[in-house]
């Protein structure tokens, strides 16, 4: 593929969509001494297994690229070391601060962007099919792990939802690893949570007592939530954890986001 589009160097924008996962591995290969440059290339999107994009990406270059996007299939265990060279070139995700995971009704979706009110037009999307909340935030904290060593200039983090249902929240909120997904985000000060993923979320806050107070998210000092009301349910459940912050001399200030 890539050796095919060599010579289209007034490409800008690249599409690349499989409708199903390949039904069987592709073998690794090796990274390529030299890479296809695309010079005028400044949008990819890219649907399907990570194995054929780790290959693709190896052997190409696009010194002018500043939206990708990228959705995975359904994929338990996967490899993105490729990906994370290719986005880390100078220019890709520098002055990145923000993060944002959004839940979808068949996806999950992770978009780094820069900071808010600034005129840098640059944003990275990678999603993860999946249906169910448990397995969505599992896989999202995977992707995290894997990018963790760029994250720590982030300070922003909103969780949301794009769908009205709240059946998609009914989940035991223990069994779902909101802790594992939080823990790379290390310089984090605001944390925003859309309304449906709220009680989910403060439950799991919740746990966070004594020495474990500032395990996760140890720099958080605003946390938002959509629609808050402090008479409301969710206040009752968050108390102990705004006070376990604060007898840790971390103290978080709780604030209502419009969304």
């Amino acid at each position: 593929m890539a050796t095919s589009i060599s010579g289209l160097t007034r490409l800008t924008y690249l599409t690349i969509i499989f409708e199903f996962p390949a039904s069987e591995s592709r073998p690794n290969r090796r990274p390529p001494l030299t890479r296809v440059v695309l010079p005028a290339l400044t949008n990819m999107t890219f649907q399907g297994d990570n194995g054929y994009l780790e290959d693709f990406i190896a052997r190409i270059d696009a010194p002018r690229l500043n939206d990708l996007n990228i959705y995975f299939f359904n994929q338990p265990a996967f490899n993105i070391s490729q990906l994370l060279q290719f986005i880390t070139r100078p220019g890709m995700t520098k002055s990145y601060n923000r993060v944002g995971v959004v839940f979808y009704r068949t996806y999950v979706a992770f978009f780094h962007r820069p900071p808010e009110g600034t005129n840098i037009s640059r944003s990275l999307m990678l999603a993860i099919s999946g249906r169910w909340t448990r397995r969505q935030v599992s896989y999202m904290a995977q992707i995290c792990s894997r990018y963790s060593f760029l994250l720590p200039s982030v300070e922003q983090l909103d969780i949301c939802h794009c769908y009205p249902s709240e059946y998609h929240w009914h989940v035991d909120s223990a069994e779902i690893p909101w802790l594992e997904l939080f823990r790379p985000f290390t310089a984090v000060r605001t944390l925003r949570i859309s309304r449906l993923a709220q009680s989910s979320i403060v439950r799991t806050l919740q746990e966070l007592t004594g020495e474990r107070a500032i395990e996760v998210l140890p720099a958080l000092d605003g946390l938002y939530l959509e629609d808050y009301q402090p008479s409301g349910p969710v206040q009752k459940v968050i108390e102990s954890f705004i006070a376990t912050r604060r007898y840790s001399d971390h103290p978080v200030a709780v604030h209502r986001w419009k969304g």
